[in-house]
């Protein structure tokens, strides 16, 4: 266990508090709603009884928040400066045999590209040194009538169209008899009862300039009861720390991956996106929480 000096002094400022206030470990137990000897282990400096430095560290900041001291717990960040360096070291080696791959897919592309264009250059000059074979005269003429009584039979649909219309309009009657144009009309009055059945819904909608508002990466946690929570980035920095009060909402907009660790995972409910978020495991003894968000 890294930072024991730390550790240390922070135990024994907790313990020298904790009796000075005239209160017991078990007092302390039942209001921070932890284990006895979770108390004990950290009173004692038994560090070793915790599996990870960032419960502890949690334990105790949640401890010394109850008694009102300040402690300070360094981060972790040298091992993750050596994973940069060692990624970074690894990337510039490969950065030459990528542009290698680059410039030969390139090369292949633009010999693609002039395969194609050339085969099309030669099929256009071929289509066009085909000769057509001119139309019989029969032919043609049937072609002639054939076209007069299409536009004969546009002319009089039109004209039949129109007539329709006008009639509609003399009446005052805005029910339309033709099948094509019924369509239209009840999808019109089904759009006009969806806007207004939103603008009643929403009084607040404005209708000249609507746009869905959608959540972006929001974190929302709503507390039941009071429990101290940490949120660690996909970066593994801690972005918030502190004992978080009942009837409190914390909103955080934040990209995942992330994790986030409570104190208390039973007095919380969590939203990511408006998605809820369930707690897969925490201690039933103490009900101490981890909840890693995926991408």
């Amino acid at each position: 266990m890294e930072n024991l000096d730390s550790l240390k002094i922070a135990s024994n400022l907790l313990k020298s508090e904790r009796e000075k206030s005239s209160l017991t470990v078990e007092e302390v137990s039942f209001e921070l709603k932890l284990d006895k000897k979770i108390i004990e282990d950290i009173e004692s400096g038994n560090f070793n009884n915790f599996n990870s430095y960032l419960f502890l560290k949690g334990y105790v900041r949640n401890y010394a928040n109850f008694l009102g001291v300040r402690v300070s717990l360094p981060e972790i960040k040298n091992k993750k400066k050596q994973k940069n360096n060692t990624l970074k070291s690894i990337e510039n080696k490969k950065k030459p045999e990528k542009m290698k791959i680059l410039i030969l897919s390139l090369i292949l592309f633009c010999i693609l590209l002039i395969f194609i264009i050339y085969e099309v250059s030669t099929n256009s000059k071929k289509l066009n040194d085909i000769s057509l074979d001119p139309l019989p005269a029969s032919e043609i003429k049937d072609e002639i009538i054939l076209k007069e009584n299409i536009e004969r039979k546009i002319k009089n649909d039109v004209n039949t169209e129109y007539k329709t219309e006008k009639i509609l309009i003399d009446n005052n009657n805005i029910i339309i008899e033709d099948s094509f144009n019924n369509d239209i009309q009840e999808n019109l009055l089904n759009n006009n009862k969806v806007l207004e059945n939103s603008i009643q819904t929403n009084p607040k909608l404005n209708t000249d300039n609507f746009s869905e508002s959608k959540p972006n990466r929001v974190l929302e946690i709503t507390y039941k009861r009071d429990s101290w929570t940490e949120i660690i980035d996909s970066n593994g920095d801690i972005i918030f720390f502190d004992l978080v009060k009942k009837n409190k909402i914390l909103k955080f907009t934040i990209l995942a991956p992330f994790e986030i660790l409570l104190g208390d995972a039973t007095a919380v409910n969590i939203k990511y996106n408006d998605n809820i978020v369930s707690i897969p495991y925490y201690n039933p003894d103490t009900n101490v929480g981890k909840i890693k968000i995926a991408k």
